[in-house]
């Protein structure tokens, strides 16, 4: 296999990963808004978290982030293959870029409470009094270790978005995507790292902070939108133009990339 169809083999997969992840944000968003499934569904104490479990699963483990886990690991190709096409252009950035993403993925995953909070909500339903409190007592371990916007998350959310930054700032040499849309990316992840950190340490309820989220959401989907419509077209052999374009970028990268 030579190198244009390895490049074009690695553009379809980074493509694919990065349009089912934003289909799984905008499923996420839609969701929020469907009467039962918004943020007034959530828990305040353990026990109300193990009878939402028993009682509803799925809306038990969408409020406990499974699905921003899915996504998270959906998505982990595309920042694969992001720093690989700037590894010589942006070598530093893209390299250190991948090592949060994929740090913060690993860690967000593996502090998420849904699926231990789902085991111990299969007990809750036939469990008497005392086993309830104990299942109640575990249940507290599991929310301060992995739930929304608790402490044990935040290393994962917050190296993830970091890690996001840094790519979108590598994606700035014009590669692969517009100077103009790469900024944007960078500024809406790192806001949303500025979100992260006052959600987990101020409340997050202010109606400022509140209003942070959505539209650096937003920025960041557009930014994703953008690599993955260019890696769309560069894996497909409609146009072998766009891979000989790639290729030549990538063997002589652009002085004008290094303002």
């Amino acid at each position: 296999m030579n190198e244009k169809h390895v490049m074009r083999s690695l553009c379809r997969a980074a493509s694919v990963a990065a349009i089912l992840a934003l289909l799984g944000t905008a499923f996420d968003i839609v969701l929020s808004m469907v009467p039962g499934w918004g943020t007034a569904t959530v828990p305040a104490t353990a026990s109300g978290w193990l009878q939402q479990m028993a009682e509803n699963p799925l809306l038990g483990l969408r409020n406990l982030d499974a699905l921003n886990v899915l996504i998270s690991l959906i998505a982990a190709p595309m920042y694969i293959v992001l720093a690989w096409l700037h590894r010589r252009e942006r070598p530093v950035s893209a390299l250190l870029g991948l090592v949060l993403v994929l740090s913060g993925t690993m860690l967000f995953a593996a502090a998420n409470a849904a699926l231990p909070m789902f085991g111990l909500s299969q007990q809750w339903a036939y469990a008497g009094a005392a086993e309830r409190l104990a299942l109640a007592t575990a249940a507290e371990g599991l929310l301060v270790r992995g739930a929304h916007g608790s402490m044990g998350v935040l290393p994962g959310f917050l190296l993830s978005e970091l890690g996001t930054t840094v790519l979108a700032l590598s994606t700035m040499s014009g590669v692969l995507i517009s100077r103009r849309t790469a900024g944007l990316g960078a500024i809406g992840a790192a806001v949303l790292a500025v979100y992260t950190l006052l959600m987990t340490f101020g409340g997050g309820q202010e109606p400022l902070v509140l209003m942070l989220a959505a539209p650096a959401g937003i920025i960041v989907m557009v930014w994703q939108a953008a690599v993955a419509r260019r890696l769309l077209m560069w894996s497909g052999p409609a146009r072998p133009g766009l891979l000989e374009h790639l290729a030549l970028r990538l063997e002589r990268p652009d002085p004008l990339a290094h303002p």
